[in-house]
């Protein structure tokens, strides 16, 4: 009886530590691809149905003179985004612009700090990636909508 269960031990010790050793090596590739794709375009489609989601759900709209002024396109050149919620955050500030001086301070300052702290960088957009599944698109409107409490 006692083998058995050291064997179960040992097998369930053998599982702990492959997933463990996967999980790592996976974290691995994924900060290498981070690294190497830092700054590049992304030659992918894009679902701008689903990219306004945040920007409409801020009572922003998704207008006629965004067409006018090829915005789309204008966002495609830009999107260096890793996550789909920073998809959305960089197409509602193309469409509803900040144009104060405080506001260009305080992003020159959040860029520098990221231009000159590659570990930072690097481990933000790693946590970011987290949210590049398509669940992450539906998240302003788990925000903004009021939610219906499960507790009666």
């Amino acid at each position: 009886m006692i083998y058995w269960l050291l064997i179960a031990l040992f097998i369930g010790l053998i599982i702990i530590t492959a997933d463990f050793f996967k999980k790592r090596s996976a974290t691995r590739k994924l900060l290498a691809a981070i690294k190497e794709n830092w700054g590049q375009p992304k030659d992918t489609t894009r679902n701008f149905e689903l990219i306004a989601t945040y920007l409409t759900t801020t009572g922003g709209e998704y207008a006629a003179t965004a067409a006018d002024l090829d915005l789309d396109d204008v966002f495609c050149y830009i999107d260096r985004t890793c996550s789909k919620p920073g998809q959305q955050y960089l197409f509602k500030k193309l469409h509803s612009p900040e144009i104060s001086d405080e506001y260009f301070t305080a992003l020159e300052e959040r860029i520098e700090k990221f231009d000159n702290n590659a570990d930072l960088r690097v481990h933000t957009e790693l946590k970011l990636s987290v949210l590049s599944g398509r669940d992450a698109w539906y998240l302003p409107e788990l925000f903004s909508k009021k939610q219906k409490t499960i507790f009666a």
